[in-house]
Order: structure tokens, then sequence, then C-alpha cells
């Protein structure tokens, strides 16, 4: 499972690159109305990709200390046998 990880991350992250390419955008030319009021609508696709960003960071943590900081510790024989 975890062996898949990078190529389903790579799928993932060309899905959200085709979709955020193939959104709606505004019109090139504003009128008069908008022309007076500006909104940052932008930032509501920086916010969703900084929490999927916080969302990987947290999912890698989690698999790192899993996978590589609990490992078993087996344990070791008193004395040998002879």
């Amino acid at each position: 499972m975890i062996r898949y990880a990078g190529i389903g991350s790579v799928l993932f992250a060309g899905l959200i690159t085709v979709i955020l390419v193939v959104l709606p955008r505004e019109p090139k030319v504003p009128t008069i109305e908008e022309s007076v009021t500006i909104f940052d609508y932008g930032i509501i696709y920086r916010y969703l990709m900084i929490a999927g960003c916080a969302l990987f960071i947290i999912i890698g943590l989690v698999a790192y200390l899993s996978d590589h900081m609990m490992m078993p510790i087996y344990a070791k024989p008193i004395r040998r046998l002879r």
C-alpha cells in the first residue's frame, strides 16, 4: 500500500492541477460596478492549497513515525547456549 503512495500523490497533484486550470475565471474586462469593489477570490484557492499541503505533511509524518520510529525491539537471550 505504501509502495504506491508516490504514484498516487503524483496522480492526485495532476488532478488538482487540471481542476484549478479548468475553473472559470473572471472576465477580462470588468464592468463599472466590479471596478469599484475589488475582491480577492484567489485567497480561497490559496487557503485550500495550504490546507492540502498541511494535510499531506501530517500524513507523511504519521507514516514516517509508524514505519521508522516505532520499529519493534526484539528480546536478546540473557546467556548463550553452548
